[in-house]
């Protein structure tokens, strides 16, 4: 196989990188990863499929890339709010929550999550470690909040890590298995409402 870079040099093909990768998120969360195509996509472009492979060796290649750039992209963002220590933990938890929101609701238009976890594994496990990472610097968090009293320090770290856990596995599966019913923010929003501030009205019942 020729070298890409023989074919259309340095720059241009670190551009047609960047055009495929756009594009391919673009239709990727439009239509879905199984039912976009290799020509379809190549054919948006302006290209062949040959030269599309010449970048990338396949299909799911550049869906890791997609999901590589959002990933990253929003870890750029989220330690943009670790790092602002002039908020409470608690502000910047909440906004942590409200960017993560955002992004899952992009990731469900239409079951996107679902084809990546049913038809290119090797992305979904990424994923997926991405996400564990993203509970470990949670965990930072709170321990942050519980020195300075802005989280309450009367429910073990573990369990308040454990139960945020279970929380963002079953909003991910809400949203991975709904039928658009309900819209994504609005269940991951809920989601958060309730690990906040819980379901009762005050002044809370406490379990004896």
């Amino acid at each position: 196989m020729p070298d890409v870079q023989n074919s259309i040099g340095h720059d241009q093909q670190d551009d047609l990188r960047h055009r495929i990768i756009a594009r391919a998120e673009e239709l990727f969360l439009a239509n879905g990863y199984s039912t976009t195509t290799a020509k379809h996509l190549a054919d948006s472009l302006g290209i062949s499929k040959k030269t599309l492979y010449r970048v990338f060796g396949s299909k799911e290649d550049i869906l890791y890339a997609v999901v590589l750039r959002i990933t990253q992209s929003v870890t750029a963002r989220s330690e943009v709010l670790f790092a602002n220590r002039s908020r409470p933990p608690r502000e910047r938890i909440w906004d942590l929550m409200s960017l993560l929101t955002s992004q899952y609701a992009r990731l469900r238009v239409p079951g996107v999550l679902d084809d990546i976890r049913r038809n290119a594994p090797v992305v979904w496990a990424m994923f997926q470690e991405w996400r564990r990472n993203g509970v470990d610097r949670f965990e930072e968090l709170l321990r942050e909040g519980i020195a300075c009293h802005d989280v309450r320090n009367d429910v073990p770290l573990t369990d308040m890590v454990s139960v945020y856990h279970a929380m963002v596995n079953a909003c991910m599966e809400v949203i991975i298995t709904s039928d658009g019913a309900i819209p994504p923010e609005r269940i991951c929003a809920t989601y958060m409402e309730v690990f906040f501030h819980g379901i009762l009205p005050e002044p809370r019942l406490r379990t004896p």
